[in-house]
């Protein structure tokens, strides 16, 4: 038993030893070993400690990336030195160079490495804005209005009250907004399209949840109409076509700038007018990069012979 005490007193004593590290392993050792008086694991600790035992293992770290085996293959790899009266080197002469060489053979240092698994980045989605031409900017203009117009219906409906049914559940305001607007755009000789009216309305629905969301938040929001003030006028579509001419029966051609990506078709297009230029925006894929550009190939280590 006494042995075993020893044995593992010496295997557990800390390399850095903090406050009160001393009761920490004796408590230890006294309920693992289970000793009727923990007098006996003091008088064994005292003796260790009297006859200088190494407390340390081998395999210990002497302080943080350094233990024993470092301190060995430093012993054989600085130059020059001496070890009980011999050189651990040997001279080699040429003309003006001295070399000097280890006599003990040392095992060369492995530097090969891994290559990483590149792996690819996520795909996100983002929105490209691209400037274009239209064909008969007076039917754009038509649209803005038109769309401003379904979209401040909506809104008065929502301010008055008048978007919810006898059984208090809300009510499909399209095809009354769109019955109005139709027939206004015939009276002032407009285009009037309803896909434009749908997606206005479903903007200004879209709106008064967020303003409803918030104030049960507490926080104050407000939906307001949209004015023809201003520099900046859009409207919506919800799937761009294959022509890449948003409406083309009723707005003509367009004359695009820039490419649309392939991504973009069917999906979600916003015509924008600001300070006389128009602009459309629409869907796009970016592939983000990965962390590790590139492969690691080569690793130098400086041995400071």
């Amino acid at each position: 038993m006494k042995k075993e005490i020893e044995k593992f007193l010496v295997e557990n004593t800390p390399t850095i030893k903090k406050r009160g590290w001393i009761l920490k392993l004796i408590w230890r050792t006294f309920h693992y070993f289970e000793v009727e008086d923990i007098t006996e694991i003091w008088k064994i600790y005292n003796l260790l400690k009297t006859i200088n035992i190494n407390l340390k293992p081998e395999n210990k770290k002497i302080k943080p990336y350094w233990n024993l085996k470092c301190d060995d293959l430093q012993s054989k790899i600085w130059l020059p030195k001496t070890e009980n009266n011999q050189n651990n080197f040997q001279e080699n002469s040429n003309f003006w160079k001295k070399e000097l060489k280890h006599k003990n053979q040392i095992k060369q240092l492995s530097t090969k490495v891994e290559k990483p698994k590149l792996k690819l980045g996520k795909l996100a989605i983002a929105s490209k804005k691209i400037r274009f031409y239209p064909e008969n900017e007076e039917k754009y203009f038509q649209a803005l209005t038109l769309y401003r117009r379904a979209y401040n219906l909506a809104v008065s409906n929502y301010l008055n009250g008048t978007y919810k049914n006898e059984e208090n559940k809300w009510k499909n305001l399209r095809p009354e907004i769109k019955a109005q607007c139709k027939k206004e755009q015939e009276e002032n000789n407009s285009i009037y399209n309803s896909i434009i009216v749908d997606n206005a309305v479903l903007s200004a629905q879209t709106t008064f949840k967020v303003v409803l969301k918030n104030s049960k938040n507490k926080n104050y929001s407000k939906i307001r109409f949209k004015s023809r003030k201003g520099e900046i006028h859009s409207f919506s579509i919800d799937r761009m076509p294959k022509g890449l001419n948003p409406v083309v029966r009723q707005l003509g051609k367009i004359f695009l700038t820039e490419e649309v990506p392939k991504e973009a078709i069917n999906k979600l297009a916003t015509v924008t007018y600001n300070k006389g230029r128009w602009f459309i925006q629409v869907q796009q894929h970016i592939q983000t990069k990965t962390e590790i550009q590139g492969e690691v190939k080569t690793v130098a280590i400086d041995q400071g012979v």
